[in-house]
């Protein structure tokens, strides 16, 4: 998208301000029986976006916009991913089933190279665990696609390749890439110049990717709780910045874990 194109800068900012309010505005989260296992395990996520906003727009104010590029990949990451467990049907058991798994490894690779007793006990516990929400059905072994690539969630969700792209370009920051090289120089004449700031040329762009991440978790939250004004809100948002708030109106109804749902 054309800088031209995107929304005010100070509309974004203010869009991310309400997404980031709606997880303190109120003392508690009010959720029902049946959103109760969706909320316990994804609001982490969606909480780590909030956050994610808040530290890139800190370094941003400070100068560290190329920096900041990092934080806001990961908050798209997290978001999307989000919304992969909540709207897909077996979305929430591959996301319950890849976390616990995860934990497993992480804490077993640690134990194998410490000499603490604790921690291969805790490894032996979570995996424990683990098996037995399995054998009572908790969930299964199925785990999360990958994040990208071939059958992956952004290929599942991304309707018009604004995922795939955003994802990309952000993850140039993220990477040991180009853009590490020729970022840091500048041609004059015929001297090469060394940038240590280096210009941030996609700063608004950033913004927009920003914004469109945390609708997409604020999103989840006010839907988990069945807040109707803050979905109405995070729709009327989404329609004056030109953004998706939730990624599964493209799929198959029996993809679709409200498939009767219109917005």
């Amino acid at each position: 998208m054309a800088v031209s194109d995107l929304p005010p800068v100070e509309r974004l900012r203010s869009a991310i301000l309400y997404c980031n309010q709606i997880h303190t505005r109120k003392p508690e989260y009010t959720v029902v029986r049946d959103d109760r296992r969706a909320f316990v395990h994804l609001i982490g996520v969606l909480l780590r976006v909030r956050r994610f906003a808040q530290a890139s727009t800190l370094l941003d104010k400070r100068g560290f916009g190329p920096e900041a590029r990092v934080l806001v990949r990961a908050a798209i990451e997290h978001a999307v991913t989000a919304q992969y467990a909540y709207l897909v049907v077996g979305g929430l058991d591959e996301f319950i089933s890849s976390v616990a798994s995860d934990r497993i490894s992480l804490t077993e690779l640690i134990a194998s190279h410490s000499r603490s007793e604790e921690l291969s006990t805790q490894a032996e516990a979570f995996r424990a665990e683990r098996d037995a929400d399995l054998s009572s059905g908790n969930f299964t072994r199925a785990r999360l696609p990958g994040f990208t690539g071939e059958n992956s969630i952004v290929a599942l969700l991304d309707n018009a390749a604004f995922l795939v792209q955003t994802y990309r370009v952000l993850s140039q920051d993220a990477h040991v890439t180009h853009s590490a090289t020729y970022n840091a120089l500048m041609q004059d004449g015929d001297e090469i110049v060394i940038q240590l700031d280096p210009p941030d040329d996609i700063a608004h762009q950033t913004l927009y990717a920003l914004t469109s991440a945390s609708l997409l978790a604020a999103w989840v939250v006010a839907h988990i709780e069945h807040d109707d004004l803050a979905l109405r809100t995070i729709r009327a948002w989404g329609n004056e910045l030109h953004m998706p708030w939730r990624l599964d109106g493209h799929l198959s109804a029996d993809r679709r874990r409200f498939p009767d749902e219109t917005e």
